[in-house]
């Protein structure tokens, strides 16, 4: 029987941020893909081929059920963000 699935997409670029930080935070992203996983959710991600954008569309969360639990999974990410004081 199918279940409730939420989703969330993320966009940002270096050209506020700068190198340095565009880098940490896709380090950041990748270091934290195997819990995304690990809760069933499914990422797909592109950067652009000229490095300056990263775009996170979608992850589908298939046991996320509403925006808190949406939030729940990306907060690691965010607060990862915040930490290395990225501005997105």
């Amino acid at each position: 029987m199918p279940g409730i699935v939420d989703g969330s997409s993320f966009t940002f670029n270096d050209t506020e941020a700068g190198d340095d930080a565009f880098w940490d935070a896709i380090g950041a992203f990748h270091a934290l893909l195997p819990g995304f996983v690990d809760s069933g959710s499914s990422v797909l991600y592109t950067c652009t081929l000229a490095l300056t954008e990263f775009a996170l569309a979608p992850i589908a969360m298939p046991d996320a059920k509403n925006l808190a639990g949406t939030t729940a999974l990306m907060k690691p990410f965010l607060d990862n963000l915040a930490r290395i004081d990225f501005q997105h």
